[in-house]
């Protein structure tokens, strides 16, 4: 039987076919075979890791007391050098589910804060001595995620006290990161106050930073002109003022001015905190020429195109 130039043709395919079914085939089993292996080896490098860590006293009291999930011990510098990857794990981040919700708007905040959780370690580096117990104390560094620090702010690395184990160490700086936790989940409480207590006094705020609540701007008539009020309320807030800035509608050549420090007082209620920031943007505005101050601060109203009222005073543009 011969075969035609068709029945070639799709011999020749499927032989191809059967060909490449089997490259792949091969190619799995090969990747299989090279994850079991890459597996196998990451064992026996953790194993050899804690065979050095168990010659030096200290470092092997510190893998011990450390123990928990996702615990991880690396070399380098052909193992004169180890480091001790250890997980936080013992700080809640409710306090600030608001903000990470605002943060991640798409994501369940629990899921959100799980990942977080995973990712907020300290890293301890031991320098290893032949046969003897590590005299310096580790090298540390704590990681935290950028999230996270976008909230409460960068974390100064807590120093090693003498007589400490790392575990002890760990628990200060989870300690440490739960305070900064609550600290910024009050802040966030206070800004919202003011900002919501602004608003019965001049009107609701264009906008807010929805996520940290930072800082809000507002529209205010000033007699038949208009201006943009900024209020930036930073850490630490409420024990320093918000920073106040009048910017007049004018694209690129609009001007900001800046408003300069004024009394303030951490002990005041959010209410009146909210009518002191109105009085002082009143005060500057109304100010008199006679005062060399406030006659800079009335010129630069009346050249980013602000004109006062009879009384001097602003209001709110609902």
């Amino acid at each position: 039987m011969r075969l035609t130039g068709q029945d070639s043709v799709l011999a020749a395919k499927q032989v191809a076919q059967l060909t490449s079914a089997g490259c792949r085939y091969q190619l799995s089993q090969r990747s299989s075979s090279c994850t079991k292996c890459l597996s196998r080896f990451a064992k026996h490098q953790q194993a050899r890791f804690r065979t050095l860590a168990l010659s030096d006293d200290r470092l092997a009291f510190d893998l011990q007391t450390v123990q928990r999930p996702g615990l991880q011990l690396l070399a380098l510098e052909a193992s004169q050098r180890l480091v001790l990857v250890v997980p936080l794990g013992s700080v809640s981040l409710e306090l600030i589910y608001g903000q990470l919700a605002a943060l991640n708007p798409q994501q369940p905040v629990e899921q959100v804060a799980a990942q977080l959780l995973s990712e907020m370690k300290v890293k301890a580096l031991y320098k290893l001595l032949a046969g003897k117990m590590t005299a310096d104390a580790p090298h540390l560094e704590t990681f935290l995620p950028p999230q996270l620090t976008q909230l409460i702010g960068l974390l100064e690395e807590v120093p090693w006290q003498p007589g400490t184990c790392l575990s002890e160490h760990v628990a200060v700086v989870a300690a440490r990161v739960q305070h900064r936790v609550a600290a910024a989940a009050t802040e966030f409480t206070w800004r919202q106050q003011l900002f919501t207590h602004l608003a019965d006094e001049i009107g609701w705020p264009l906008r807010i930073d929805d996520a940290q609540q930072r800082w809000a701007c507002y529209t205010l008539q000033i007699g038949k002109g208009s201006a943009v009020l900024y209020v930036e309320a930073e850490s630490p807030f409420p024990s320093k003022a918000p920073r106040l800035s009048l910017q007049a509608p004018g694209g690129q050549a609009a001007q900001i001015i800046r408003i300069p420090q004024y009394d303030w007082s951490e002990r005041w209620p959010p209410s009146r905190m909210a009518q002191q920031v109105k009085a002082i943007v009143n005060k500057q505005v109304a100010a008199s020429p006679g005062h060399s101050r406030s006659s800079s601060f009335t010129e630069q109203l009346s050249r980013a195109g602000l004109v006062r009222t009879q009384s001097g005073s602003i209001r709110g543009s609902s």
